[in-house]
C-alpha cells in the first residue's frame, strides 16, 4: 500500500494561502506568424536564407541547410589560418592578463580569489571517471586550463602543483564527453552544451602548445565529433518556435568553428550558428533588446552570448568581408545590453516581469566591447562602455550566483577575461524616463508598446541620494510564446530603494506555478477573468500614444484588446500612467466591454506588509514584517539564500472613486527561487464600462503621506492630491467635448491634471482635449483635440506637445503684466507665434517642445478660488424598507467665496442650484453626491462625498441537518432546511423557496416546498451540497455542507500532511489503484515485472481512443483538457484517498519501460479538467507546467486516462514540496531499486 515519508525543506508560502489561490484561465490559442514580426537582427538579413524564417518542417530545414553549407554563404568570418591560444588573448597578450590577478585592491584579485578557491575543488576529480558529470568535468577542464597558463610563469609556485594542474586539465580535455548522448540530452541538457561546448573549447585552445600530439589528437577529435552531433541536432527539425534551446547551442557551435577553424565544417558550422542565433533573436529580443521572455532569459542568453562576440572579435579580428566582421555583430547585439541600463532599477536589477527573477545583468563583461561607441543618450560626451561599466558597478548581487547557469558556468574566469579596469564607470547624466518601443506601426503610424521607464534619477542606491530614485516600468512588450505571462499593461514600481509593485515572477521552482502566469497573479484589469493581449498578432506590441518626458510631468500610454475562445474581440482597456513632478505616480484606467455588461477586476500587488481601509491601502517593506526582503541570512545559508538588502519603506495607494469596493487577497510571487507571501488587491465593478484612477506613493517610514480627496461622480473619475506644498488635481472621462469639473481644474480631455503651488498653478495637462481652465482662468485652448502639457516658470513657459491631433492653433492665456518675448521649437529659436492680448496663439504643425520667453512682472495665474465644502446630516443611512427611498439634507454653507452659485449632482440623475438641498434617494445603493461652486469671476472648486443608503431588509440564514453525511455508494441521504429561518420575520418576511445543489453535477432542485429532500449519490467523492434559501423580499443566503461517498472498492486513508510536516511524500504503488474502468483486452492492465517497486506495474494497452487528435482538440487543449471534452470510454483508473489537510499537491508518476516515445497520461483530481503528463523512461515526471491541485480536507479521487498509443507506470507520487524542477527532478526523489523503499534525501 502507500508509503509516506517525511522530507525537510523551508517552504516560504504557508499552506494557508493556498485556499485563496484557486484561478480559472482562459483558454489560449496559440497560433503564431513568425513572419509578421521583426525583432533584433544580428546577422546580415540580405544573406540569411528566407527558409530561416519558415516551420521547422523536414524539407524546408533540408532546403536551409543545404544553403548553410554552401561555400559561397559567409555569415562571418573564420580567420585565415588557425592559431592558438586565439579565443580570449595571443601568445603576446598572456603577459598583460597573467598580471591582472596582482593588481592590489582590484576587481581582479577579487576574482581570482574565488578561482583559487575553486581549483582545490576541481583539481580532486578524476576526469578519467566516464561516471563524473559533464558539469564538473567541462568547468574543471576550463578552470585548470586558465589557472595553468596564468600561473606557469609564476616562479613563485612550484613546478610540482603545476604539473599537477596541466595533467588535470589535459585528463579533462581528453575525456571530454566521456558520457553518452542521452545522458547529455536529458532534462533540457541542450541549453547546457553552449556553455560545456565554450569551456572545452577555451581548454583546448589555452592547452593546444602543452598537448603531446596523441593528446592534441584525442581533444581535437573529442571536441569535432560534438561540433558534428550540436550541428546535426540543430539542423534537425525542433519545436515550432524560436528558442533559446536552439540558440545557447549554437552560440556554443560558433565558438568551436572559431577554435576549430582549419577544418573542413568549420564554415558551416559558423553559417549555422549565426542563422539559428538570428532565428532566436529576431523573437527571443525586441528592436531595443528587451527579452521577450523575461531578463532570466536575457541574462541566461549572455552566457554564451558575451564569450561568442569577444572569441569572435579576438579570432577573426578585421579579417575577411566586412559587412559581416565581429564589430558588426557586437554593434547589431547592442540593444541587449543597452535594454539593461535603459530598464534597471535603482538597485541594477531588471524587474522579474515574464518567466523571470528579479536580475542582475552582467553588463560590465561586454563594456570592453564598446569603448568606442558613442552614447548621447546617456549623457553628453558618454560613452557606452562607460554606462555598461557604471550599470553593473552599481549593481546589488543578491546572490554570486545568479546567471541561471550555475552548475556549468566559470563565471569568475569570463570575468577576469572580460573586465577592463581601465573602462570608467560614470553615471548618465540624461533623463531617466526612457521610451523603448521597437519601431513605429506601418499602419497606425504610432509606436509599437514595448516598455515605458518613467524615473526620476539615475542614481543608483549605493550613490549619493540614491535613497531618493524613484521607478515605474510599464509593460507593452510583444508577448513571447514560451515562458509567457497574462501581464501585458502591468506596471512595477522601485523607490526609496525598496521595490513594491512587482510581478510575480518565475514558476518554475515555485509550487504556485500556474497561478503565477494568470491575469489575477498581475497588476492588470481583467474582463470576465480575460487579460488583455494581442491575439490578431501575438508578435506585435500592444499600441503606445501620447509619450511626454518633461522635468515637471512624465506620461505613458498603452492600450490593448480583450479576446474571447474564437480570438474575437471583446473589450479594449487603455492605461495611461502619469509621473507629475517626478514625485509618484498615477494610473488612469479605462476598460469597456463590447458586448454590454461584464465583471470587470483590478488586481494590484505590491512587496511588503499591507493595510487596507477602505480604498487606501499601505505596504510596509520592513524587518521586523518583512526580513526575508532586508535582513542579511545566517552566514551558513549565504550561498543559496537571496540578501535582498531592500530598506524600510512604504506604498502609500488610494483607488477611486472611493465608493467602490476593495478586498485584499492572498498570493505569492517570487523574486529568486521561493514563493513569498503576497497580499494584494482586488477591486471588482460590473458593467458595460469601467474607469479606476489609482495613486502610487512610495515614501519612507516617516514621511508624511499625501492628502487626498475623491471629487468623481457618476460621469467621470477625478481626485486631488496634496503633497509636498503641491496641490494636484485629476481628471479622467470616457470621451473628449464634454467639459468636466474636479476641484478647481476644468477640462473637456479625456485626461487632464494641475498642479497648484500656493495660489499659482504651476503645471497642466490635457489629453485628447481642446481646453483646460483652473481656477476661471482658461490656460490652454486649441481648435481640435490635442494632447499637451505646459509649465509655467517665471521666464520661460515649457509647452510639451506630443500628438497635436487635428488641431493648428494652440492659445495660451498670459496673466496680466507679462508679454511674450521669443518661441523655440526644440531648441530652435525663431518659431512663429501672435500675440492678441494676453493671449498667445501658436500654430502648432508637429510635436515637440516649445519654449515661450516670458517678460515682464505680472500677476499669479490663479488668485484665491473658492472652496467647495458641504455637510450631510446622515452619508450613511437605512431607507424605508420594501422601497428604498430616504431623505437626506446637505448644506453648502461651508464653502467659501465671493457671490457663490451652487451646483449640485447627486450621483442619481438629479440635480439642484440650491446652496440647501433636502433630497429624496429613491434606491437602496451608493451616491456620489457632487458639489461645485463658481464664484463671481468664474473660479471653481468642487467636493464628492458617499453617501449610502443601506437596505434595512437582512438576508436570512440558511442551514441544513442530514441524517447520514458519509457511506458508501449508492447513498441515500435526507436533507431537512427547517433551522433555516427569516430575522425579519417580525416584519413579515419569511423564507419562500430552497434550492439544492448536491455537488455531483446531478439537477439542481428548488422550489416552495423543497424544504425536506432526499437524494442519491451514485459517485465516489467528497460533495458539497449547498442549500441556497431566499425570502420575500428576494434576498438571498447559502449554506454547504460536505458529503463523503467512499469507494466500493476500498480507499486509502491517508493523511497528506501533518501540521508539524513541512513537506511530505506519499507514494501509492501501481497496484493501489481503487478501480479500473477498462472492459476487454488491450486496455489497462496490471503486469507482473519483478524489476518494478511492487513486482507488478499499470499498462495502458496502445488500442484505446486518442484523446489527442485534431478532431478532438482544440490547440488550445494540447497540455489541459476541459472535463467534459474526453472522448467516451476512454480507460482509466482511480486511486482515492482522504485528505484530513487542506493544501496544495502535486503529482507525479514514475514510468516504466521505454515508453517516453508516446507514453503520456491526463490525470485528474475529483471533476477537475484533465492535466497531461509526458511519461520519461524510468524516471519521475511531473504534471504539466507544475500544475498545482488545491485539495480540500475529505475524500478525492484522483483519476489517471489513457491519453494516446499506450504508457506504462510504476507508481504515483503526490507530495506538497514545491521544489520540483524538471532538471532536479531524480535528485529529489531517488530512483527506487527492488531494495526499495529508500528513504527520500533528508535535508
Amino acid at each position: 500500500m502507500s508509503k509516506r515519508t517525511k522530507k525537510k525543506f523551508i517552504t516560504a508560502v504557508p499552506l494557508f494561502l493556498a485556499g485563496s489561490l484557486l484561478f480559472s484561465s482562459a483558454n489560449i490559442v496559440s497560433a503564431y506568424n513568425y513572419t509578421s514580426y521583426q525583432g533584433l537582427q544580428i546577422a546580415d538579413q540580405a544573406r540569411i536564407p528566407a527558409e530561416s524564417r519558415t516551420s521547422d518542417a523536414d524539407k524546408k530545414m533540408d532546403v536551409l541547410i543545404g544553403k548553410l553549407k554552401d561555400p559561397k554563404l559567409i555569415l562571418a568570418n573564420l580567420p585565415t589560418e588557425e592559431v592558438h591560444p586565439s579565443l580570449w588573448f595571443r601568445d603576446s597578450e598572456l603577459p598583460d592578463f597573467q598580471k591582472r590577478r596582482h593588481i592590489k585592491d582590484s576587481y581582479y584579485e577579487k576574482l581570482w580569489a574565488k578561482i583559487q578557491s575553486d581549483v582545490e575543488q576541481y583539481s580532486q576529480y578524476d576526469y578519467t571517471d566516464a561516471k563524473l558529470h559533464e558539469n564538473n568535468r567541462s568547468r574543471g577542464a576550463k578552470l585548470l586550463a586558465f589557472y595553468y597558463i596564468m600561473i606557469k610563469d609564476d616562479p613563485s609556485i612550484n613546478t610540482g602543483k603545476k604539473d599537477m594542474i596541466l595533467r588535470k586539465a589535459k585528463e579533462a580535455a581528453v575525456f571530454m564527453y566521456t558520457g553518452t548522448v542521452e545522458e547529455r540530452t536529458k532534462d533540457d541538457g541542450d541549453i547546457y552544451w553552449a556553455t560545456y561546448l565554450q569551456d572545452y573549447a577555451a581548454t583546448y585552445d589555452w592547452l593546444y602548445p602543452f598537448f603531446t600530439e596523441k593528446e592534441e589528437k584525442q581533444a581535437r577529435s573529442r571536441l569535432k565529433k560534438e561540433a558534428q552531433f550540436i550541428a546535426e541536432w540543430l539542423a534537425a527539425p525542433q519545436p515550432p518556435r524560436p528558442h533559446n534551446h536552439r540558440s545557447k547551442p549554437a552560440l556554443g557551435l560558433g565558438t568551436v568553428a572559431l577554435t576549430l577553424s582549419k577544418e573542413p565544417e568549420a564554415q558551416y558550422w559558423l553559417n549555422l550558428a549565426i542563422e539559428r542565433t538570428n532565428n532566436v533573436f529576431e523573437y527571443q529580443f525586441s528592436t531595443d533588446g528587451i527579452s521577450r521572455e523575461g531578463a532570466h532569459y536575457g541574462q541566461f542568453t549572455l552566457v554564451n552570448l558575451i564569450p561568442f562576440l569577444w572569441n569572435y572579435r579576438n579570432v577573426s579580428g578585421t579579417q575577411g568581408d566586412q559587412t559581416v566582421s565581429p564589430e558588426v555583430l557586437i554593434q547589431k547585439s547592442q540593444p541587449i545590453f543597452e535594454w539593461a541600463v535603459k530598464t534597471r532599477m535603482g538597485n541594477g536589477w531588471l524587474p522579474n516581469t515574464e518567466d523571470s527573477y528579479v536580475k542582475p545583468y552582467a553588463t560590465h563583461m561586454a563594456a570592453g566591447l564598446y569603448k568606442n561607441t558613442d552614447a548621447p543618450h546617456y549623457g553628453n560626451g558618454m560613452k557606452l562602455s562607460e554606462a555598461l561599466q557604471w550599470s553593473y558597478a552599481n549593481t546589488h548581487i543578491y546572490l554570486a550566483d545568479y546567471t541561471g547557469a550555475t552548475s556549468q558556468y566559470q563565471i569568475a574566469i569570463d570575468e577576469y577575461l572580460t573586465y577592463d579596469a581601465s573602462v570608467q564607470a560614470k553615471q548618465p547624466t540624461s533623463s531617466r524616463t526612457m521610451f523603448m518601443n521597437g519601431g513605429i506601426n506601418p499602419v497606425t503610424k504610432q509606436p509599437y508598446g514595448g516598455n515605458a521607464i518613467l524615473g526620476n534619477q539615475w542614481n543608483a542606491k549605493t550613490e549619493t541620494d540614491g535613497d531618493k530614485t524613484l521607478w515605474l516600468m510599464f509593460n507593452g512588450t510583444p508577448e513571447s510564446d514560451n515562458h509567457q505571462h497574462q501581464d501585458q499593461l502591468h506596471f512595477n514600481i522601485y523607490g526609496h530603494n525598496a521595490l513594491f509593485a512587482t510581478d510575480t515572477g518565475y514558476g518554475q521552482y515555485s509550487a504556485f506555478n500556474s497561478y503565477l502566469k494568470t491575469p489575477q497573479a498581475h497588476n492588470v484589469i481583467t474582463l470576465n477573468g480575460r487579460s488583455v493581449r494581442n491575439e490578431s498578432d501575438p508578435y506585435q506590441s500592444l499600441e503606445s500614444k501620447y509619450e511626454m518626458d518633461t522635468p515637471f510631468f512624465d506620461f505613458a500610454q498603452k492600450e490593448g484588446s480583450y479576446y474571447d475562445d474564437e480570438s474575437k474581440v471583446i473589450g479594449s482597456h487603455k492605461r495611461a500612467i502619469a509621473f507629475p513632478g517626478q514625485q509618484y505616480f498615477v494610473v488612469a484606467d479605462q476598460a469597456q466591454s463590447t458586448n454590454g455588461k461584464a465583471d470587470w477586476s483590478m488586481s494590484l500587488h505590491s512587496l511588503g506588509a499591507l493595510r487596507l481601509e477602505g480604498t487606501h491601502a499601505q505596504w510596509q517593506i520592513t524587518k521586523e514584517a518583512t526580513p526575508e526582503l532586508t535582513k542579511k541570512p545566517e552566514a551558513e545559508l549565504e550561498s543559496t539564500v537571496p540578501f535582498y538588502d531592500l530598506n524600510e519603506a512604504k506604498m502609500e495607494t488610494y483607488i477611486f472613486p472611493t465608493s467602490q469596493t476593495v478586498q485584499s487577497k492572498n498570493g505569492v510571487m517570487s523574486l529568486f527561487k521561493e514563493d513569498l507571501p503576497d497580499t494584494y488587491l482586488e477591486a471588482k465593478t460590473s458593467s458595460d464600462k469601467t474607469r479606476f484612477l489609482t495613486v502610487l506613493v512610495p515614501q519612507g517610514l516617516k514621511e508624511q503621506a499625501p492628502k487626498v480627496q475623491d471629487l468623481s461622480t457618476n460621469e467621470f473619475t477625478a481626485a486631488r492630491v496634496e503633497l509636498n506644498g503641491n496641490t494636484d488635481t485629476y481628471l479622467l472621462q470616457d470621451s473628449s467635448g464634454k467639459k468636466s469639473i474636479a476641484g478647481h481644474l476644468q477640462s473637456d480631455g479625456t485626461f487632464a491634471w494641475a498642479r497648484e503651488t500656493g495660489s499659482s498653478t504651476t503645471g497642466v495637462m490635457m489629453r485628447e482635449g481642446s481646453q483646460l481652465t483652473v481656477s476661471g482662468t482658461d490656460l490652454l485652448r486649441s481648435d481640435a483635440p490635442m494632447t499637451v502639457a505646459l509649465q509655467t516658470a517665471a521666464n520661460l513657459w515649457t509647452i510639451e506637445v506630443t500628438d497635436p491631433g487635428k488641431a493648428s492653433r494652440l492659445s495660451l492665456m498670459l496673466p496680466e503684466g507679462l508679454t511674450a518675448a521669443g518661441l523655440s521649437l526644440n531648441g530652435q529659436s525663431g518659431a512663429a507665434f501672435e500675440t492678441k492680448g494676453l493671449t498667445v496663439e501658436i500654430p502648432v504643425k508637429q510635436a515637440g517642445t516649445y519654449e515661450l520667453a516670458i517678460q515682464g512682472i505680472g500677476k499669479s495665474l490663479s488668485n484665491s478660488a473658492p472652496t467647495a465644502d458641504f455637510k450631510v446630516d446622515a452619508q450613511s443611512g437605512y431607507g424605508v424598507r420594501d422601497k428604498g427611498t430616504r431623505t437626506i439634507q446637505v448644506d453648502a454653507s461651508a464653502s467659501k467665496g465671493d457671490d457663490l452659485t451652487y451646483n449640485w449632482n447627486f450621483g442619481d440623475g438629479t440635480t439642484s442650484d440650491k446652496k440647501s438641498v433636502i433630497k429624496e434617494l429613491k434606491a437602496f445603493g451608493t451616491y456620489l453626491v457632487n458639489l461645485t461652486v463658481t464664484d463671481n469671476k468664474g473660479r471653481i472648486d468642487s467636493k464628492t462625498v458617499v453617501v449610502e443608503n443601506l437596505d434595512p431588509n437582512h438576508a436570512p440564514e440558511a442551514k441544513f441537518t442530514s441524517d447520514v453525511n458519509s457511506g458508501r455508494p449508492p447513498l441515500t441521504v435526507h436533507f431537512d432546511a427547517s433551522e433555516s429561518f427569516d430575522p425579519d420575520e417580525k416584519d413579515g418576511d419569511r423564507v419562500v423557496k430552497y434550492k439544492w445543489d448536491f455537488g455531483d453535477k446531478t439537477p439542481v432542485i428548488e422550489g416552495t416546498s423543497q424544504q425536506k429532500v432526499e437524494h442519491l449519490f451514485n459517485k465516489v467523492g467528497s460533495f458539497p451540497v449547498t442549500l441556497t434559501v431566499s425570502d420575500t423580499s428576494g434576498k438571498a443566503a447559502v449554506y454547504s455542507e460536505i458529503i463523503e461517498v467512499g469507494s466500493l472498492y476500498g480507499y486509502l486513508n491517508v493523511d497528506l500532511a501533518n501540521p508539524e510536516d513541512e513537506d511530505v511524500y506519499v507514494l501509492f504503488e501501481a497496484e493501489d489503484f481503487t478501480y479500473n474502468s477498462s472492459q476487454g483486452e488491450g486496455q489497462i492492465s496490471l503486469e507482473e515485472d519483478g524489476a518494478s517497486s511492487s513486482g507488478k506495474y499499470v499498462k495502458i494497452g496502445s488500442k484505446v481512443p486518442d484523446s489527442t487528435k485534431d478532431s478532438v482538440l482544440n490547440p488550445a487543449w494540447k497540455d489541459t483538457l476541459p472535463a467534459d471534452k474526453i472522448p467516451n470510454g476512454t480507460p482509466y483508473v482511480e486511486y482515492e484517498f482522504k485528505v484530513k489537510h487542506p493544501g496544495s499537491y502535486q503529482v507525479h508518476l514514475y514510468s516504466k519501460g521505454t515508453s517516453a516515445s508516446n507514453g503520456s497520461v491526463f490525470i485528474q483530481f475529483d471533476s477537475s479538467d484533465l492535466t497531461r503528463v509526458t511519461l520519461k523512461d524510468n524516471d519521475w515526471k511531473r504534471a504539466y507546467d507544475n500544475t498545482q491541485f488545491i485539495l480540500s480536507e475529505g475524500t478525492h479521487v484522483l483519476r489517471v486516462y489513457s491519453r494516446k498509443g499506450g504508457a506504462d507506470w510504476d507508481r504515483v507520487l503526490l507530495m506538497t514540496d514545491g521544489t520540483t524542477h524538471t532538471k532536479v527532478q531524480s535528485t529529489i526523489i531517488p530512483k527506487i531499486e527492488q531494495s526499495y523503499p529508500v528513504e527520500p534525501p533528508q535535508n
